[in-house]
């Protein structure tokens, strides 16, 4: 009977990880998705003939960079609910979105033409780094379907 109640507790602790994981991975990707939109609105100020006044200029950057403060929240769940190979896939995808944030940083630097190869380059190693993360999280999901 004891024996019995601890494979239950343990199946139960089992099932609230699986859960608190998959609620954690779920969030960082809407995290990510929330930066990506809010860089967008910073792409688009920056695409523009003509430069957008500098409140708008600054209230985009500051959906930027509280978008990855959130990213960041959900990154450190995703690190404190494991398991380590997942951790360290978020570590590469959050350095991944951050350097593509920071190609868009400086609005005058590089240029235009360089900035597109940088954007690109970036982008890649953003999406390179997001699919290795997805495969981890499958991975580490499927040991509790055992």
């Amino acid at each position: 009977m004891t024996r019995q109640a601890r494979m239950q507790a343990k199946s139960s602790h089992g099932q609230w990880l699986r859960e608190r994981r998959l609620e954690a991975y779920t969030a960082l990707l809407g995290a990510s998705d929330a930066v990506h939109d809010t860089l967008n609105l910073v792409v688009g100020h920056t695409m523009t003939t003509s430069p957008p006044p500098p409140d708008d200029r600054r209230a985009a950057w500051r959906q930027v960079n509280d978008a990855l403060k959130s990213h960041d929240r959900a990154a450190r769940a995703v690190t404190v609910l494991g398991p380590e190979a997942v951790a360290e896939e978020v570590t590469a995808m959050r350095e991944a979105l951050h350097n593509l944030v920071s190609v868009w940083r400086d609005p005058a630097d590089p240029p235009a033409d360089r900035r597109a190869v940088n954007d690109a380059t970036a982008n890649q190693a953003w999406e390179d780094a997001t699919t290795v993360y997805l495969a981890a999280v499958e991975f580490a999901l499927q040991g509790f379907r055992d």
